[in-house]
Formats: structure tokens, C-alpha cells, sequence
């Protein structure tokens, strides 16, 4: 998602620019460590959307002609049984 590529760029951006500056206002090294808060966020929303892709699928793959609904057979896939029954 490109927001988050957004985010990353900018935490860079901003790490670089505290470097910057820290080495300007004193001889001593002192790491700067950002920590991602969005990481997780990041995570949930590639979740959803794999779970989305995946319950579209489904969807298709089960929709009315297709399925056991689609095949003439004894389930109409309306939770009846159809014409072939058992």
C-alpha cells in the first residue's frame, strides 16, 4: 500500500535528519532508533485484504452457477434439495 511506503520514507527521512543534526550539535555518537508504530497496522491491513481476496474467491468459486448449486444435482444451494435427490 503505498501509504505505508509514504510512512517508511518519511521515518527515513526524519532519522537522516536527526542524525544530521546530532552530529552537528555535539562530537558524540548517539544512535537514533525509531520504532515503526504503524508496523503492526501495516500487518492487520495485509490480513484483511489477503482474507478479502480469498472470500472473493470463494464467493466465485460458489456462486450460483457454479458449486454444487450449478450442477443440476440433488442442492439447489439454496439449502433444498433439488430435482436429483437423494
Amino acid at each position: 500500500m503505498n501509504i505505508f511506503r509514504t510512512w517508511d520514507d518519511l521515518i527515513k527521512e526524519f532519522a537522516n535528519v536527526a542524525r544530521e543534526v546530532t552530529r552537528k550539535r555535539s562530537e558524540k555518537f548517539i544512535p537514533i532508533k525509531v520504532i515503526h508504530a504503524h508496523a503492526k497496522l501495516q500487518e492487520q491491513t495485509r490480513y484483511l485484504r489477503d482474507w478479502r481476496m480469498q472470500y472473493e474467491q470463494l464467493a466465485v468459486m460458489t456462486g450460483p452457477t457454479k458449486g454444487l448449486g450449478g450442477c443440476g444435482g440433488w442442492w439447489d444451494g439454496h439449502g433444498r434439495r433439488g430435482k436429483g435427490g437423494l
